[in-house]
């Protein structure tokens, strides 16, 4: 806003400045991927599909879109192995990130890993043991869900 303002026979100028600016959070986690260990690799190739997916960000070299995943695989009763995903953070600073995990049977259990860092630009790995008890029924579908919070 410009304005003029006329005192005791002088003119001054007043000019106002400002800077409007809209800013967008974004959400700089990202899966980079999921590995199996254990009988995971033996029973059957740990496949996963992406169900989620947001804009390509830049991560230890690698252009990260992966929000979420389906995966399948299979144990036998008595097996186990672990998940291990890896996230991304496209952020310059570290993120503090809190795992969680359910088994939809009592036949079925998993430790969650604990809370992790993911450094700034960086990736970072969450193991998550998983075995089947040896009395399991079979040809049942167990459902595993692992979450992350920051």
């Amino acid at each position: 806003m410009l304005g003029v303002v006329l005192a005791a026979g002088a003119y001054a100028a007043l000019n106002t400045l400002n800077v409007d600016t809209a800013l967008t959070v974004k959400e700089p986690l990202r899966i980079k991927d999921v590995q199996a260990t254990g009988a995971l690799i033996l029973d059957s190739n740990l496949i996963c599909t992406p169900t989620r997916t947001g804009n390509a960000v830049p991560v230890d070299g690698y252009a990260l879109t992966i929000l979420g995943l389906d995966c399948s695989a299979s144990l036998f009763a008595g097996e186990g192995g672990s998940v291990i995903v890896t996230v991304g953070n496209a952020a310059s600073v570290p993120i503090s990130v809190q795992p969680s995990g359910s088994s939809s049977s009592a036949d079925v259990t998993m430790v969650v890993p604990t809370q992790g860092t993911v450094p700034a630009t960086g990736l970072y790995q969450f193991e998550f043991a998983i075995s089947v008890s040896a009395g399991a029924v079979p040809d049942v579908t167990v459902s595993l869900t692992m979450g992350f919070e920051r």
